[in-house]
């Protein structure tokens, strides 16, 4: 049996002739084959702690000198947990008394360990590397500095194989998504002069180029004549400077047939930030953009058509009631003729409204929504006032406007102003000459404030859950109203697309209330 100096020698040359293999995988098994003869023990291992579990598996093991195959075993209450947490574990003699929770020790045979953790690529002790005997340790120092001795190598291989194993792992990601992306989309890569080096089948497929005419060429071989040079300048002077550029550009194929893509260009960058490939994805939306067309088409047609019947009737509408006005103001006339007069310019304006109401709803305006902004709802308030002022006073109707100056909320403006508009047009209506109107802004929690606007007519006949459907009307004046019934379904339909809520209040006594329940971000509705 060789003494201590000599086997720490031996251990020093092991290290120095056999921890730079070609194969560094083949050190660890070298490794545990050397302990069990040097060492004259059992066993040698080195074992990795799977990550999220209690478990470990050995990546090279010895048996009296030769590799046996690996096996994943428990940690908990092992000899191997104590080396993990603590760092080191030895125990001469006794081990199973010591460690009693570890039945595969005790099916072994093993009488004594000695173990190291050893730390992989994140810093965290995540291997193990130890001996263990079916006999007491002979001289527990010297395997101690043995071990010390081929563990540096050791956890130096480990993290090699750790890195190995991510590059691998990295390699096959890049490689499904290559695979994911060659069946979905469009894709090709240009060098840094932008010129075609790779395309993959979609390519040439949607293109009609065979592969071996389009390495080489330069993009522009695509070139639909839809764009102005500017477009193409733009995309260029995007991408060189490193930035992805992204839009939708129309091509056209070997037989001269135009095809529309969505495009994305992402320059690949040099450690200098230089680019030195630019790599496009490509998606088909040829069909899309025809669909597009034709609805643009469709939907401007039925545009010219709403403005041109709206501009028909409200010409003459205007006309005849600013003659009406003009005649009004002639104090001459005896009080019947002017109730005639103010009935007669009552009809004129509901007739007006039934207009705006057919045209907007058939537009689909009411589904619409403007960018989400910073609004300040007592400005709303306000625009609601001046657009009705003339309607107003003529009906000798007070405005009361009871929002502080500073609300403010992040949300849309313009289907906000629709439901307001809506309500106070109907409450002017229905409002009694000389009467009130309030408008209103109020928290009734944390995050949902309610905007309502109140009249102080007769209030409406009875509660009508339906009021706010298609051609139903708020009948609060037994009948003296006339039209469609399609402004609270307007304001209905205008809410849902906010998510928010409408609703009224038909409470004793004069006057009705109807309220829209806007939530602000935080709260649900």
């Amino acid at each position: 049996m060789p003494d201590k100096d000599s086997k720490i020698q031996q251990a020093l040359s092991f290290a120095a002739r056999e921890g730079w293999s070609r194969k560094p995988e083949l050190f660890l098994e070298k490794a545990t084959q050397f302990l069990c003869t040097l060492l004259g023990v059992k066993y040698a291992f080195v074992a990795l702690k799977i990550k999220g579990t209690s478990t470990a598996k050995t990546i090279a093991i010895a048996a009296d000198g030769e590799i046996i195959d690996n096996f994943d075993y428990e940690l908990t209450g092992a000899p191997c947990e104590n080396a993990v947490s603590f760092g080191y574990c030895e125990c001469p003699s006794g081990v199973t008394q010591e460690f009693p929770r570890d039945t595969l020790l005790q099916e072994m045979g093993i009488e004594s360990y000695l173990g190291f953790a050893l730390e992989g690529r994140s810093g965290e002790a995540r291997s193990i590397f130890a001996i263990m005997d079916d006999k007491p340790l002979q001289d527990a120092v010297v395997a101690r500095n043995i071990l010390k001795i081929l563990s540096h190598r050791v956890a130096a291989i480990i993290v090699h194989l750790e890195n190995d194993q991510l590059i691998s792992n990295k390699i096959q990601e890049l490689e499904s998504f290559r695979r994911a992306m060659d069946a979905q989309a469009i894709v090709s890569i240009a060098d840094k002069a932008g010129n075609i080096i790779y395309v993959n089948d979609i390519f040439c497929e949607i293109s009609g180029y065979r592969r071996d005419e389009l390495i080489g060429q330069n993009h522009r071989i695509l070139k639909s004549g839809q764009h102005t040079p500017e477009f193409y300048q733009d995309i260029w002077k995007t991408i060189s400077a490193g930035k992805i550029w992204q839009g939708v550009i129309q091509n056209k194929t070997k037989q001269n047939k135009p095809y529309w893509v969505k495009s994305t260009i992402v320059p690949e960058l040099n450690e200098n930030g230089i680019p030195v490939r630019y790599v496009s994805i490509r998606t088909d939306i040829t069909a899309e953009y025809e669909r597009l067309d034709k609805s643009t088409a469709a939907n401007n047609a039925k545009q010219r058509f709403l403005t041109s019947i709206s501009h028909e009737f409200r010409t003459p509408l205007n006309a005849a009631y600013g003659y009406l006005q003009v005649v009004q103001h002639n104090s001459a006339l005896p009080p019947t003729a002017q109730e005639q007069l103010t009935e007669a310019l009552k009809a004129i304006e509901t007739l007006t409204d039934l207009t705006d109401s057919v045209v907007y709803f058939a537009s689909g305006s009411h589904l619409k929504l403007d960018v989400r902004g910073q609004i300040n709802i007592c400005d709303i308030f306000k625009s609601c006032r001046d657009k009705y002022g003339t309607q107003l006073k003529a009906r000798g109707l007070l405005l009361k406007l009871n929002c502080g100056p500073d609300l403010t909320i992040s949300h849309h403006k313009n289907p906000i102003s629709e439901i307001l508009e809506r309500y106070l047009s109907n409450a002017i209506k229905y409002c009694e000459h000389g009467g009130v109107i309030e408008l209103k802004a109020e928290y009734i929690d944390k995050h949902k404030l309610r905007l309502s606007v109140k009249n102080d007519g007769k209030g409406l006949v009875e509660n009508d859950n339906n009021l706010f459907e298609a051609f139903e009307k708020a009948d609060q004046m037994a009948g003296s109203q006339s039209g469609l019934g399609l402004g609270l379904y307007i304001v209905a339909q205008t809410a849902q697309v906010i998510d928010a809520k409408v609703g009224y209040e038909n409470n004793p006594g004069p006057g009705a209330k109807f309220w829209v329940d806007i939530q602000e971000s935080g709260g649900s509705a």
